[in-house]
């Protein structure tokens, strides 16, 4: 876009368009191909004010929705300062800087399975808090990599392996959660769970930007095109770009200290939730 349509500023309009066209194709394809298996287990049951306080409040769901908090915060306050820390702090043009994004996302896709063989392993939980070190360790040595497009290539394909963990398995801690509800109160509410998770990585992202931006503001950096920014500017960018998600990333590996709903809690749940499904099912044929 940027050799076709000139600078930054000219194919922004374009992206906006790019999106009005894919997602409603993104949308039909999802629509039409993801099967959706139909629970009728309670079938016209309204959920009250009070199950959504008595979800929220119990400690396992608790500890992943602030968790899922910082670490969209942490990858967030990234994203919102990412095109200025690598064209200002780095000396990088917005179509290298882009090439650099595409290979954190599209490694993010490869690392999945990845991470979902090693949480298989080691647990989710404990695979969560690993992932969140390697992250923050990762971004600690940015400060020193030289800026070459060979080193930060690798360093952006290795980064992002480990971040797909963060939604990856939040999410699939969310399911376990949905599990433990349905054996206790015998109701499926794993929607209503990923709904809260969807919440908070939305307030999240939209604080990113407000709270990111104001301390870049605080700093001096201007983060106009072609603005003179001074060397202590810079310095400021440089900080506030890698404390930020390093601060938010291991507060939400924090979050996990003492998870109690590991794999082998969840995998007691299930073996219950097999039998009495088989045992309704027995009496339903019956």
């Amino acid at each position: 876009m940027e050799r076709t349509l000139g600078p930054h500023a000219s194919s922004a309009p374009a992206m906006g368009w790019f999106v009005v066209i894919v997602a409603p194709i993104g949308v039909l394809l999802a629509g039409g191909v993801t099967r959706e298996r139909i629970v009728r287990e309670h079938d016209g049951e309204k959920v009250t004010l009070r199950e959504y306080w008595d979800m929220l409040s119990r400690p396992d769901m608790r500890r992943i929705v602030l968790a899922d908090f910082c670490l969209m915060m942490g990858p967030g306050w990234m994203s919102a300062l990412y095109l200025f820390y690598f064209r200002s702090a780095r000396g990088f043009t917005v179509s290298q800087a882009s090439i650099f994004l595409m290979l954190y996302i599209f490694s993010g896709i490869l690392g999945a399975g990845l991470v979902s063989r090693i949480a298989q392993r080691f647990g989710k939980h404990r695979t969560q808090m690993a992932t969140c070190v390697l992250y923050s360790l990762g971004l600690a040595s940015l400060s020193v990599l030289p800026s070459t497009m060979l080193a930060i290539c690798i360093f952006m394909l290795l980064l992002g392996l480990v971040s797909t963990s963060f939604i990856l398995l939040d999410r699939a801690m969310v399911a376990d959660v949905g599990d433990a509800i349905r054996l206790t109160h015998g109701k499926h509410r794993v929607g209503l769970l990923y709904g809260f998770i969807t919440t908070a990585q939305k307030i999240a992202l939209g604080l990113s930007i407000t709270v990111s931006f104001a301390i870049l503001n605080a700093v001096g950096f201007d983060p106009r095109e072609g603005a003179a920014n001074t060397a202590s500017a810079i310095l400021g960018l440089k900080l506030v770009y890698l404390i930020g998600p390093v601060v938010f990333v291991m507060l939400g590996a924090a979050c996990y200290i003492g998870y109690k709903l590991d794999d082998a809690a969840h995998g007691e749940i299930r073996a219950q939730l097999d039998r009495r499904d088989a045992a309704a099912a027995t009496r339903a044929a019956g």
